[in-house]
């Protein structure tokens, strides 16, 4: 070996230079692999979500795993606009247990039944919570010197008991005082956070349900869901490992599983498993849904707008589910059994006077679509009678104003045996049917328009306020392009306030997390659903009193809107559970479109004269007030006046003090000198001449302080006919100082046939002759 190194042969100088060549390539590799591997994974934290939101607890390290972020990259998720990325806790539990990469080559039923037989192997008792509706004192959000300054007095009256001396001698501004209001705004943002976290899993264990159980059924759903999985195998195969149960998870009782009914019960406790009861107007009662043909032979009632998603052309397949033993869930049953298309219409006691009226209305428009109005166990056998007489009786007494329209009046209509408006084929439907005993009061305070839109019998339905007042035959709703192309169709409200900043972000925490749509394949919300002004802190975005929905294709988004309903924090932010779409997107369904154009408010201009503004100056701004919003569409050659928020009526409140109203000055007029002259307003039909759609670009055009003193809001809130009486502008902003801030909206002049037609259907409404 010596002599080799003293004196080296031409061989072994090769066989040194070869090992000395080899070794450098490979520490160039493994540089350079390196360096590339910490540019991908720097560029995958580029790409990532940034958790945060103060309070933040999940760990970093499941969405720092390599498939995620793979995932990520690949499927072009650039950006996630919500900035958080808060998923279901079970996610951390699950993925602990088993490698994420493990999930990349099971199958989309395997990853279903792997993830909620976890569940049952940490506990077989496990469930979701809807017994309660997480109930707080939403003060917790107020800023801390303002919920100091509320707080202060009752502090100060714990204080004095505590210590049983006066109030009076207790120190406002001392320490002690602070402290307990501290502790008090503390713990219930603790509850909040802590309450956030339980809505949240509850919604995500709902959703992967619903994907897993419940659309997959389906065709169109099941394909998509295929299409993924042979997308992420493809895509990441070269990560995947074996998936391993854990020794709990073998030694389950597989016994436990040949139904799908536990796990429902798991997921939906409060159903009971029976159908609501139907109820037709010969007083026939169906304890199952009826089979919309047998009743209704029109072919535009039974055909459905997109045969792939309807129930009754056999495309429904069975999940396949070891987990279930392959059966369905009640559910499916449920969503198997609806047919046609109809009216829904939400019914409350309070709304009794306002849906004969619609009745009335429906009659007059030619409606041939079955109507269903649905209640939860309030309805008393006066009302039903009243409410069949009001859809079937003879209805031939015509209004003076008739006679203006009768060549505009569809002659399908009429029948031609009484030369009367045709009667409706009516049911009534009780959803307190379908509830379980020990849910039956706690659900009973669910806002009735939720329940409207899982408990009726159809596939497609238009959902009908009683104070909705169509204009157009129902036929046109079913008809919208946006709607025949994606199964739901929404209106616009007044954009008139901002929301507080909280909601969006309470929201977004329980929407689609990038774990859902890897796992699952559950969507994150595209841009274009974040662009929705109420993530901009919007108020009232959706006007909920019509809105068109394909059941068939959006069950389970029915479902969630339902179950957002029950949570006290979801329906303060939304408006009463009224903000229909946010159920859509908390689904991770994201198909639905919203009415291009904004609402306007409807009646007759006011005269420039009562609007006269610092002295003598006439303001340049047209201005509409009135409780009705119009809303119109724009897409002909003019102006369509589609339907009508709020009723025919000056004010559509029942029970108005009108010496109050009066006293209050509450109005902008000078015209309304006496309680007569106000009683009178209210009563009467509204003058429908103009509307006026408010100009509105972002939330920064809700104020637009100006010189010129024309108005800095598009819509102004008075309290009037309990605060729903609103002016609507067509001009906003103006000079201030060198800068010109104007924005205009569009003034709408309706012709004579419009005018007559309204008046018509008006007095039809309210029974006027």
């Amino acid at each position: 070996m010596l002599q080799t190194v003293k004196h080296p042969t031409k061989r072994n100088i090769i066989y040194f230079l070869v090992i000395v060549w080899i070794n450098a390539i490979n520490f160039y590799l493994f540089h350079h692999r390196l360096q590339v591997l910490t540019h991908f994974t720097s560029s995958m934290n580029d790409v990532a979500p940034v958790n945060n939101y103060k309070g933040h607890a999940i760990p970093r390290k499941l969405l720092d795993n390599i498939v995620f972020k793979m995932w990520e990259k690949n499927d072009n998720i650039v950006k996630d606009s919500r900035r958080i990325d808060t998923h279901l806790g079970n996610y951390d539990n699950f993925f602990a247990a088993h490698e994420v990469s493990s999930i990349v080559g099971l199958s989309f039923s395997e990853r279903c039944d792997a993830y909620f037989r976890s569940l049952y192997a940490k506990s077989k008792a496990w469930h979701v919570d809807t017994d309660n509706t997480y109930e707080i004192d939403m003060d917790y959000q107020m800023d801390w010197e303002e919920y100091k300054k509320k707080y202060t007095n009752w502090a100060v009256q714990q204080i004095a008991k505590e210590k049983e001396i006066k109030e009076l001698e207790v120190d406002k501004g001392s320490n002690e005082v602070h402290d307990i209001i501290g502790k008090a705004c503390d713990a219930l943002k603790d509850k909040a956070k802590k309450d956030e976290y339980a809505m949240r899993d509850l919604v995500a264990h709902m959703r992967i349900f619903n994907r897993c159980y419940v659309e997959r059924e389906d065709t169109p759903f099941r394909n998509a869901q295929d299409k993924f999985i042979q997308k992420q195998n493809a895509e990441l195969n070269s990560l995947s490992t074996k998936f391993v149960s854990t020794d709990a998870e073998v030694h389950l009782n597989k016994d436990a599983f040949h139904l799908c009914s536990d796990l429902q019960a798991k997921v939906y406790p409060w159903i009971h498993d029976s159908f609501p009861i139907y109820q037709r107007h010969t007083g026939d009662i169906l304890r199952s849904p009826p089979r919309m043909s047998k009743y209704v032979s029109e072919h535009e009632v039974n055909s459905p707008t997109d045969h792939k998603y309807s129930s009754g052309k056999g495309i429904k397949k069975p999940v396949h589910s070891a987990l279930t033993d392959n059966k369905q869930c009640w559910i499916n049953e449920f969503k198997n059994k609806i047919s046609g298309k109809g009216i829904v219409i939400p019914f409350t006691l309070t709304s009794f006077e306002d849906t004969l009226n619609l009745i009335h209305l429906l009659r007059a428009l030619g409606n041939k679509y079955p109507v269903q109005i649905v209640y939860y166990s309030d309805m008393t056998k006066e009302h039903k009678e009243k409410l069949v007489d009001a859809a079937r009786r003879p209805f031939t007494d015509m209004p003076q104003s008739f006679s203006k329209v009768s060549d505009l009046i569809d002659k399908l209509a009429l029948d031609h045996k009484t030369n009367g408006f045709i009667p409706l084929e009516l049911w009534l439907v009780d959803a307190s049917s379908m509830v379980s005993e020990h849910f039956q009061t706690r659900l009973s305070t669910v806002p009735i328009i939720a329940w409207a839109s899982v408990v009726n019998s159809f596939e497609e339905f238009i959902l009908m306020d009683p104070l909705a007042s169509p204009l157009q035959n129902p036929k046109y709703f079913f008809d919208l392009p946006e709607y025949r192309q994606k199964g739901a169709y929404f209106y616009r409200n007044r954009a008139w306030e901002k929301r507080d900043i909280h909601d969006a972000k309470f929201f977004n925490k329980m929407s689609p997390s990038l774990v859902d749509e890897t796992t699952f394949g559950i969507p994150i919300a595209p841009t274009e659903v974040l662009d929705i002004p109420f993530f901009s802190h919007l108020s009232q975005v959706q006007d909920s009193r019509l809105a068109v929905i394909n059941r068939a294709r959006h069950f389970s988004s029915v479902m969630m809107q339902l179950q957002l309903a029950q949570f006290f924090p979801a329906n303060y932010r939304a408006n009463n559970g009224l903000e229909i779409w946010l159920g859509f997107a908390l689904n991770g369904d994201y198909d639905f479109h919203f009415h291009d154009t904004m609402p306007g408010a409807l009646g007759k201009l006011t005269d420039p004269a009562l609007r006269l503004i610092g002295g003598t100056r006439k303001p340049d701004s047209k201005e509409i007030c009135s409780t009705q919003v119009g809303h119109i569409d724009l897409s002909g050659d003019t102006p369509s006046l589609v339907w009508v928020s709020g009723g025919f009526q000056g004010c559509p409140c029942r029970k108005i003090d009108f010496g109050a109203e009066k006293a209050s000055k509450i109005f902008p007029w000078t015209h309304i000198f006496e309680e007569s002259d106000l009683q009178s307003y209210y009563n009467d039909q509204i003058q429908l001449e103009n509307a006026i759609i408010p100009p509105f670009k972002s939330l920064q055009t809700l104020k637009l302080d100006n010189d010129e003193k024309e108005p800095n809001k598009p819509w102004e809130k008075f309290e009037g006919c309990e605060a729903k009486f609103f002016c609507g502008y067509s001009r906003v902003g103006g000079k201030k100082g060198d800068k010109d801030n104007t924005v205009l909206g569009k003034v709408i002049e309706f012709d004579r046939k419009t005018i007559d037609l309204f008046k018509f259907y008006g007095d039809i409404w309210s029974g006027s002759d």
